[in-house]
């Protein structure tokens, strides 16, 4: 039988417990995301790729040239949590003004995820490095992490 004077010291480790993971330690970064108290290595900035270093990812990709990566630029129409267990990242709305080489227009979805960090606002202009086909499961495109400016 546990006696009162031990709960205290139980609610309190597990007060601490619940600190550690929460705060991020020196070096490592913390994800977004309502309830997601998980840490990231690193953390690597979302929608300023310029151009230029988006083709020249795509040029030293192996095989070089890749057909599946695409240079975007648009509007964030819409930012929301991402779905399930991917709510530590962002899913962003897309209005596409530009894209090269030219294989995507209108409207498209990009997932940002949990180790990358996106903290901007509907209406502002984002440009990326996306791999296409769109993930199957989130019918959005997935950004590549070295193409950050």
């Amino acid at each position: 039988m546990i006696g009162r004077s031990h709960i205290p010291g139980v609610a309190a480790l597990a007060a601490v417990a619940l600190l550690h993971v929460a705060v991020a330690q020196p070096g490592q970064a913390t994800s977004r995301g309502p309830g997601c108290l998980m840490t990231c290595p690193a953390e690597t900035a979302f929608g300023s790729c310029s151009a230029e270093k988006g083709a020249a990812i795509a040029a030293d990709s192996e095989p070089p040239g890749h057909t599946w990566l695409i240079w975007v630029s648009g509007r964030v129409a819409a930012s929301t949590d991402g779905p399930g267990d991917r709510r530590c990242g962002r899913l962003l709305s897309i209005a596409i003004d530009r894209a090269l080489p030219p294989r995507v227009d209108g409207q498209i979805k990009i997932y940002v995820p949990r180790c990358m960090h996106w903290s901007g606002n509907a209406g502002d202009t984002v440009t990326a490095l996306i791999f296409e086909p769109p993930d199957e499961n989130l019918g959005a495109y997935r950004p590549h992490v070295a193409c950050a400016d």
